[in-house]
């Protein structure tokens, strides 16, 4: 699915204007229209190849610096965590954009000077780390709030400091507090040196937003008080550090969820684990019986006629090179008759037909092919045939890639352009939609 989705020199959309109709039938046409204006003539369809050309020259500016940020934050490489969580436990989170400090060193002539700079970045959130309000169904947008854990070292708390949304009053004060407050009186530490940082995505009411977001309370403070406003809020040892209107509103939670496959009624999925769990019960059922009967075949049981034999050095304790006195009156005259060997049978066939078996039901109940794995198996020689198979047994793994697109890349490209409307150059902005492909 990375081949599919993350290509090495390419990527998986495209932007391009919204379609309007109405110019793309005339962009042809030689009709004469008259400027109200100038009372000038001009052919409609030259007016419109003007204004596609402007539009052309927007949707590649605009393509570039969303692209530049995805690759400046590691875009390819938090995808494949997406894949990879999704496929082992059916759900993989994808955040972004959320803004964080990004430092550049620009050499000036002789100068070294340091910059800093607010840029949008994307990253995958582990499931152990993610809480939607469990009310939303299927779509995590339909819920009242989401919430993110996160871990901070005391240095990356500190870069915080100066960006605009946090308060550095808050983040100094929790600072000195230590991760879990462990500086404080009675309070005691987990032995975590991290700080344990909670982020909310919901709705709070306005007059709480207004004692947090001073922004807010500014150019907002006409609204209701009571009025429930979408919000950012996050918390470090109990104590809140940033409390800001969300400023992508309209774009929904900054979270995309990757389903292996679908539970209805559930934001989450399952994974290949969850889909071959029967099968992987019997293969492992299947080999630990396999290895018993082969510990029990290699080495033959031993029966003994002690009245028959004495071990010339009086050791029963069998070993090579052994000795053994055979009594006179035992009436046996062949060693044989008092020491026999019990062979248990290999039964290696046929528990190698039944874990055959259940690799097949493990390729039939997961959709996911050995010959996707890199194993050819018993694929036909024919490259015809080779073909018809590859596309035959990669069917799953290309409607999953539609699913990504669909539950991942066109969200999160989406708001990526959100965020390009509202900090990017005038000349990027315009009636633009991503595509995926």
């Amino acid at each position: 699915m990375g081949d599919i989705l993350l290509p090495a020199n390419d990527w998986n959309f495209g932007i391009k204007p919204t379609p309007v109709p109405e110019f793309d039938e005339n962009e042809d046409s030689d009709k004469q229209i008259v400027d109200p204006k100038t009372g000038q003539p001009f052919v409609l369809g030259d007016v419109i190849k003007d204004r596609n050309k402007q539009v052309g020259a927007v949707v590649a500016k605009a393509e570039r610096r969303i692209k530049d940020w995805l690759t400046q934050c590691g875009y390819k490489k938090e995808s494949r965590k997406v894949i990879d969580g999704a496929a082992m436990v059916g759900s993989g989170i994808f955040k972004g954009p959320f803004p964080d400090k990004q430092t550049t060193k620009v050499l000036k002539g002789t100068e070294l000077i340091v910059e800093e700079s607010i840029v949008p970045k994307s990253k995958y959130i582990s499931h152990w780390d993610f809480f939607p309000d469990m009310n939303c169904g299927e779509d995590i947008q339909n819920g009242d709030y989401v919430i993110e854990r996160s871990y901070l070292t005391a240095r990356q708390l500190s870069a915080l400091i100066d960006v605009p949304g946090y308060e550095s009053a808050a983040i100094h004060k929790v600072l000195t507090e230590g991760p879990g407050m462990r500086n404080k009186p009675g309070e005691q530490c987990n032995g975590d040196e991290r700080f344990e940082v909670w982020y909310y995505y919901g709705t709070i009411k306005s007059h709480e937003l207004k004692e947090l977001d001073s922004a807010y309370a500014k150019n907002d403070g006409e609204e209701d008080d009571h009025t429930y406003v979408n919000s950012i809020v996050v918390l470090v040892n109990n104590t809140v550090i940033k409390g800001v209107k969300n400023p992508l509103d309209n774009y929904g939670y900054p979270f995309d969820v990757m389903i292996w496959k679908r539970v209805p009624g559930k934001c989450f999925g399952i994974g290949v684990a969850r889909e071959g769990r029967v099968a992987q019960k019997t293969i492992l059922a299947s080999f630990r019986t396999l290895m018993e009967n082969m510990g029990l075949a290699s080495i033959p049981m031993i029966a003994i006629l002690r009245s028959a034999i004495d071990p010339a050095d009086g050791d029963w304790t069998l070993r090579k090179g052994k000795l053994w006195d055979i009594k006179e009156d035992s009436g046996i005259t062949n060693i044989n008759q008092a020491i026999q060997t019990i062979i248990i049978p290999a039964m290696q066939k046929e528990l190698q037909a039944l874990l055959e078996l259940a690799m097949k039901m493990m390729e039939d109940s997961t959709g996911i092919t050995f010959l996707l794995q890199g194993q050819q198996g018993a694929a036909p020689d024919t490259v015809g045939g080779m073909q018809m198979m590859l596309r035959s047994s990669s069917t799953v793994l290309r409607r999953e890639a539609r699913i990504y697109d669909e539950n991942v890349t066109e969200p999160h490209i989406n708001r990526y352009y959100g965020w390009l409307l509202m900090h990017g150059e005038d000349d990027e902005k315009g009636d633009l939609m991503i595509e995926a492909s």
